[in-house]
């Protein structure tokens, strides 16, 4: 394996290209569009690939020593462990919201039969409950 340090544009366009992604995050994160785990997660994915720019020799070390040929690989498996987090907090918070909106309807379906066995009734039915034409 050689050792090829990153280029000063290359450098540079990833580190404004965090810089521009990190300040609109953390913006979103201030205004409550994000939690904030979500937004150390988001960052991550960020901050990985410029420390893989900015610390050429450290990562060359790193995969020297997972004993993997090229440092990239090290790149993509610690995203793709990001994006599995990721991806499982999405799952999680989903059955979540799933369960909560089951529970609603219930309880809306409930209080629906209370509130109709609760109301004073006419002489006559309510014809649309019976299915029957209004007019």
């Amino acid at each position: 394996m050689t050792f090829h340090a990153p280029t000063l544009n290359t450098t540079l366009f990833i580190l404004v290209f965090v810089g521009v992604y990190a300040v609109l995050l953390i913006r979103s994160a201030v205004r409550e569009r994000i939690d904030v785990y979500d937004l150390i997660l988001l960052l991550t994915v960020g901050l990985i690939p410029a420390a893989f720019v900015v610390f050429p020799r450290t990562t060359f070390r790193l995969a020297h020593l997972a004993g993997v040929g090229f440092p990239f690989l090290l790149l993509f498996g610690a995203l793709l462990v990001v994006v599995f987090i990721m991806l499982t907090r999405i799952i999680r918070t989903e059955a979540e919201l799933r369960k909560a909106v089951v529970a609603m309807t219930q309880e809306i379906a409930l209080l629906r039969g209370d509130f109709d066995a609760s109301s004073p009734r006419s002489g006559q039915a309510d014809p649309r409950r019976r299915g029957q034409d209004p007019s």
